[in-house]
């Protein structure tokens, strides 16, 4: 890892007191503290572009921020939350979508209080983030290419509200026909009427839920083993 020292940030606008980066596989972890002005950029120092970057505020009532490649950085969602589909705001991620060198935050990611920020680029074989559409066919599924076998795969439908689901090969270590999750938004205890095979170069989706696999547009965060 580096240390905040090796990153740095653009200007005074943000106040980083630790970081932890891995440039092989392309994830960074920040604590900052931010002044409340849009536009503040940080060098993530990560040697690719991030396609997602996840923050929370460590003080005060904040959802969990997400920024996914697939949206943009005019747009967000809570991945505490399933009260909506996407949010076209700037006040998150600037407007702007990261570089290979910096993140952008607006007013609100840049708010003049302790922040955690996790920030992952896509690495073939080991992490991948993109979207899909459903298909709405549980008999012959619905197939994605990731390159890698899941070892965690998240899921959100990005055009209404509906839950992200989390499934891991920890808990399937098998395709059975129970594939059992949960979900990030909900306190509900792990489930498992939903069949998603996790396979070596991919995922299947055997499913007609508006929250994996209706006639609408997807986002994935998957990780492999």
């Amino acid at each position: 890892g580096s240390s905040a020292s090796d990153i740095g940030v653009s200007a005074t606008t943000l106040t980083l007191s630790g970081a932890s980066i891995n440039t092989t596989s392309k994830f960074g972890i920040y604590a900052y503290t931010g002044s409340g002005s849009g536009g503040a950029t940080l060098n993530h120092g990560l040697g690719g572009t991030p396609g997602l970057v996840i923050y929370k505020r460590r003080t005060g009532s904040s959802s969990w921020q997400v920024y996914h490649k697939s949206l943009g950085g005019t747009k967000y969602m809570n991945l505490d939350e399933n009260t909506d589909a996407y949010t076209s705001d700037s006040t998150r991620f600037g407007g702007t979508d990261p570089t290979s060198t910096t993140i952008t935050l607006g007013t609100h990611g840049n708010g003049n209080v302790t922040t955690i920020l996790y920030a992952w680029c896509d690495v073939p074989g080991l992490q991948k983030f993109g979207q899909y559409e459903g298909n709405a066919e549980a008999t012959e599924g619905n197939y994605i290419h990731l390159g890698f076998r899941p070892a965690i795969l998240i899921i959100k439908d990005i055009d209404s509200t509906g839950y992200w689901y989390i499934t891991d090969s920890e808990r399937n270590p098998t395709n059975d026909t129970t594939t059992s999750y949960v979900w990030a938004n909900a306190t509900t205890a792990e489930q498992n009427d939903y069949t998603v095979d996790l396979l070596s170069d991919g995922f299947d989706l055997y499913a007609t839920t508006g929250n994996l696999n209706a006639t609408r547009t997807y986002i994935y965060m998957a990780w492999a083993e």
